[in-house]
């Protein structure tokens, strides 16, 4: 029995000096960050940024690969399904973690259980933009301008089960509104159509919306925001319209394969809020209409838990659903 016990507490120590060797040695080569939409757009800049101040502070390249396609299913499967050591890692968004499990009907993987969270970067909220011919200037009035004008009105989208789709499908189940959905090839379409009155409603970032509002090209009739955006004090939020259903966020940040060793999460967890902390990456995001997303992995994976159900919910309401 004795020579059992001695067995396991040696086996216990080899295990242990094993893991804190892996700790001291990673990383030792290249790191794989997969990106699941194209490049140039936000979460691609972001995530490239981050990347290479990640390298600086690990001291090892990061090879940025982007994987466009099937709303991000397809990068999320590869590194579902990578090696769990360390050297693959997903730059995920909100829609990648919380919509497409619902949107998709088939994944190669539970997006639930195939990712741990390595951490958090950034995030931003929703504008509410209108065409001027819009007679309502507040989310209040707007509900109560569509109640009078059922089936009438039009509301945007870059496509079916993006964020903006899903936010005015929000809209509709909260306020009990008659809207049609009109999807476009892209964001950039969406915003002509606004300004043309093809569509009377488009939920997009600020930075995309907020510039016309101030040219007097769009109005705004709300924020999602919990509080009011310094750069448009002027727009109320959803919840000081009534509408409180309607706030929400779309965040930014990096997981890695469920079963990556605790050690090595150590280690890109230290260098991820060391970098997320520094001025030039916060002064990055703000740039781009972001702000800090300050939560830990464990808040990162509870926000995960929460919001995926409440998007079910939407896409199930919306019948939407994609191959």
């Amino acid at each position: 029995m004795m020579k059992l016990v001695c067995r396991l507490i040696l086996a216990a120590a080899a295990l242990t000096a094993a893991a804190q060797a892996q700790a001291q040695t990673y990383p030792k080569q290249p790191i794989r960050l997969i990106l699941p939409f194209a490049a140039g757009g936000l979460v691609d800049v972001i995530g490239r940024f981050t990347a290479q101040k990640m390298s600086e502070t690990l001291g090892q390249p990061f090879v940025v690969e982007n994987v466009a396609g099937a709303g991000g299913t397809i990068a999320a499967a590869q590194v579902a399904h990578a090696p769990a050591d360390g050297y693959t890692l997903l730059n995920a968004n909100a829609s990648t973690l919380t919509i497409t499990p619902a949107l998709y009907r088939s994944l190669s993987y539970d997006a639930e259980k195939a990712f741990v969270p390595v951490g958090a970067i950034g995030q931003f909220y929703f504008v509410m933009g209108a065409n001027n011919a819009v007679t309502a200037n507040n989310l209040r009035e707007f509900v109560a301008y569509a109640k009078a004008n059922p089936g009438k009105l039009n509301y945007g989208s870059p496509g079916f089960g993006t964020t903006p789709h899903l936010a005015g499908e929000m809209l509709k189940r909260a306020a009990g509104l008659q809207m049609t959905h009109v999807p476009y090839k892209g964001a950039g379409q969406v915003v002509q159509a606004l300004v043309a009155g093809d569509v009377q409603v488009f939920f997009d970032a600020r930075t995309l919306l907020g510039p016309l509002v101030q040219a007097g090209k769009i109005k705004a009739l709300a924020v999602t925001s919990p509080a009011r955006m310094k750069e448009l004090p002027q727009v109320p939020t959803a919840a000081e319209s009534g509408v409180k259903e309607i706030e929400f966020s779309t965040w930014t940040a990096w997981v890695a394969p469920a079963a990556t060793p605790p050690e090595v999460l150590a280690v890109l967890r230290g260098a991820l809020a060391k970098v997320t902390a520094s001025t030039e990456m916060r002064e990055m995001l703000a740039n781009r209409g972001f702000e800090p997303f300050n939560v830990t992995p464990e808040g990162l994976a509870e926000r995960v838990r929460t919001e995926t159900p409440r998007w079910a919910e939407i896409i199930r309401a919306s019948g939407v659903k994609l191959e």
